[in-house]
């Protein structure tokens, strides 16, 4: 990997962990120290960031991590709400074995290696997305839909939603599954479409259980 590429990678990890909050100035010094990494690649990595909407550079001020707001959230899932469900209905068309066993893979979690239901749906969600996007066979499609996600992380560690139930968390993904091995794109569609409303929901209802900590706009 570059050096732009590693500083990218460890910038964004921060970001959606929230080790950098939202809101807070990017200290590009404390990152080169810190990243042991030299100035042109961690001014790469923030420009790239900035296009993918986790940072925001302003003029003669510096460089700020990206607030989070209601307003924020809607518009958001107003994307994947357009998108995912494509990626479904595409991936119900075009999808190889190759690929429905590299779904099955992403949902069989092992419980026992993770420190929490919660900690093992992220890891499973996340992988079983990614995979989703890529058999969909649209370059375009999946990078917008990669970034999108990176947002959506973001969220599920701000919100602090907790899952308790692991199994039952990730049986509408089963259910997408299926109905891309039977090639139902329409089915596969309006799963998935079920599945981002109801994340949404959650998320939702959870950041406005956070008094003082979510702007309105």
């Amino acid at each position: 990997m570059s050096l732009s590429h590693i500083a990218y990678t460890k910038i964004k990890h921060k970001i959606v962990t929230l080790e950098l909050a939202p809101g807070s100035i990017i200290d590009e010094t404390s990152l080169r120290s810190e990243l042991k990494l030299g100035r042109t690649p961690i001014r790469e990595a923030l420009l790239r960031l900035s296009l993918e909407n986790l940072v925001i550079i302003v003029p003669r001020r510096g460089i700020f991590v990206s607030e989070i707001s209601i307003p924020h959230v809607q518009q958001l899932f107003e994307m994947r709400l357009a998108l995912e469900p494509l990626a479904a209905s595409l991936a119900a068309e075009r999808i190889t074995g190759a690929y429905i066993q590299q779904l099955d893979t992403a949902l069989d979690v092992k419980l026992e290696n993770y420190p929490s239901p919660s900690a093992a749906y992220i890891h499973a969600d996340q992988s079983w997305h990614k995979i989703l996007y890529e058999a969909a066979g649209n370059k375009y499609l999946e990078t917008s839909l990669n970034a999108l996600y990176t947002l959506s992380l973001r969220l599920w560690n701000y919100s602090r939603v907790i899952i308790d139930d692991l199994h039952s968390a990730l049986t509408l993904h089963q259910q997408v599954v299926l109905a891309i091995k039977n090639n139902d794109s329409d089915l596969a569609h309006n799963l998935l479409e079920r599945h981002v409303r109801v994340f949404q929901e959650e998320i939702q209802k959870a950041m406005l259980s956070l008094p003082g900590k979510v702007k309105a706009g």
